[in-house]
């Protein structure tokens, strides 16, 4: 499943987004819960499915879908460890996204700078991406979302796409 059908996005349909009046997608989720393994550490994270896929979903701007992925697998980790620590800064990535959005740029520029701050803390993790780069794009993010656009701000989200791949935007 590190590649999503085309069947799994009709399903999922266009990106969730709080607060417009939809409901978000119910029961889309079950199969790639399934996959979460009981505890997730670096090699879990590594050998899961849901981890390029929750990368694949930012990729594909469904951010409300990626942060719920993200959750799940935080979910697993240990209280404390540095892979939840990793997920953490993912799902703040994720919501700084859909904060983004929704024109909330002062919140987006918060979660932004707790996702840099997060990913700090995980430098020398042995993950699939590059800690070091992301805190970077972090910063440039950050700075994008300031000029209040919320199209170049999402220009400028930090990436998740290698190794996994991306999904085009939908």
């Amino acid at each position: 499943m590190t590649q999503l059908s085309a069947d799994w996005i009709r399903r999922l349909g266009a990106p969730h987004l709080p607060g417009d009046g939809r409901d978000a997608p119910a029961d889309v989720f079950r199969d790639v819960f399934a996959t979460v393994p009981v505890r997730v550490d670096t090699e879990a994270l590594a050998q899961t499915p849901a981890f390029p896929l929750a990368c694949q979903l930012y990729s594909a701007r469904f951010f409300w879908e990626s942060h719920t992925v993200f959750a799940a697998l935080r979910d697993a980790a240990l209280p404390g460890a540095a892979p939840r620590k990793f997920l953490e800064a993912l799902m703040q990535l994720a919501t700084a996204c859909l904060k983004v959005r929704q024109q909330l740029p002062n919140a987006a520029e918060r979660a932004a700078r707790e996702a840099e701050t997060l990913l700090a803390a995980c430098r020398g993790l042995d993950v699939a991406l590059d800690i070091d780069a992301l805190i970077s794009q972090c910063a440039a993010f950050r700075t994008a979302i300031r000029s209040g656009d919320p199209g170049e701000a999402l220009m400028e989200r930090p990436r998740l796409d290698p190794p996994y791949g991306s999904l085009a935007a939908c």
